[in-house]
């Protein structure tokens, strides 16, 4: 891959979690990357409602998360996680997809896993 490459991992460790009880929707590779698409139930008291974690190959900590969640404030948006950021990229309709998100998030993966 001549694309950027992440090392960091996220800082928020959830996601250890939401493998467990989340429901794993995909499991995919993209470029030097394996991603996990979770879908968790709304019950889950969890900010998240869909989750794409990407893992570098040889790696069992994600560096990069796409997620569908609810802010603070109760608005549902679209997030990215990366090393120690946690980046609100605005808002969403609460009734997007799973299919929709993952539409999303493989795109934005795409861009930023294949930058040179």
């Amino acid at each position: 891959m001549s694309g950027t490459v992440l090392t960091e991992p996220i800082h928020d460790f959830t996601w250890m979690r939401h493998l467990l009880t989340a429901r794993i929707r995909d499991r995919l590779v993209l470029h030097d990357y394996r991603a996990v698409g979770l879908e968790l139930a709304p019950s889950s008291r969890s900010a998240y409602r869909y989750r794409m974690l990407f893992f570098p190959i040889h790696s069992e900590k994600p560096v990069l998360s796409f997620n569908f969640e609810t802010s603070i404030l109760g608005s549902s948006c679209l997030t990215e996680q990366r090393g120690g950021r946690h980046v609100n990229l605005g808002p969403s309709d609460d009734r997007l997809s799973y299919e929709e998100f993952r539409e999303w998030a493989l795109s934005r993966a795409e861009r930023s896993l294949s930058r040179s």
